[in-house]
């Protein structure tokens, strides 16, 4: 989701900062707005040197990358849950994400993540960029993203958001 809005930034995040690199997971889709691949897409915008395509990838692995990104980037067109962000915050990453459904909920812009309109490559290139050049931001977002998820994604919090939300179904 968002595939090609991340693949018009890319050659502006590249200018500023040209030592990044973009790791994409999961599996290759076809892309309707563009007729083709992602993977298709994203290599004639990007030099080869500049990207890693890994395919699907296991949970552990998933987790792995997480902890080795400087920048995560989601930058969906729609989220009910946005379990994958989730994911990525509780592995202390910086998340650049659209602002959209169940992302825009869990972050606080500027606080956990760095939050762009729908569907704008311009503003997400910045916001990609603003993190590689400000560390301390970068830093203070994704520790207050750790902590926000084990504040309010927790366990024993879920368990009693959901019986309220059944007690009030039941009533």
């Amino acid at each position: 989701k968002g595939f090609l809005t991340l693949a018009d930034a890319i050659p502006a995040i590249l200018y500023y900062c040209p030592q990044a690199r973009f790791v994409f997971a999961g599996q290759d889709m076809f892309l309707k707005e563009a007729g083709c691949m992602a993977r298709n897409y994203i290599s004639r915008k990007t030099p080869a040197e500049h990207l890693v395509f890994l395919g699907e990838i296991s949970p552990d692995e998933l987790v792995a990358y997480y902890r080795k990104s400087s920048v995560v980037v989601f930058p969906s067109f729609y989220e009910s849950s946005g379990i994958a962000c989730l994911e990525a915050m509780a592995c202390g990453c910086a998340i650049v994400a659209s602002d959209v459904g169940g992302i825009k909920d869990m972050i606080i812009n500027e606080e956990q993540g760095l939050l762009v309109p729908l569907g704008r490559p311009q503003e997400l290139g910045q916001a990609v960029v603003r993190f590689f050049q400000d560390a301390a931001l970068r830093e203070s977002c994704a520790k207050n993203a750790v902590q926000k998820v084990v504040k309010e994604f927790n366990y024993d919090n879920l368990v009693k958001k959901t019986l309220v939300v059944y007690e009030e179904a039941i009533s």
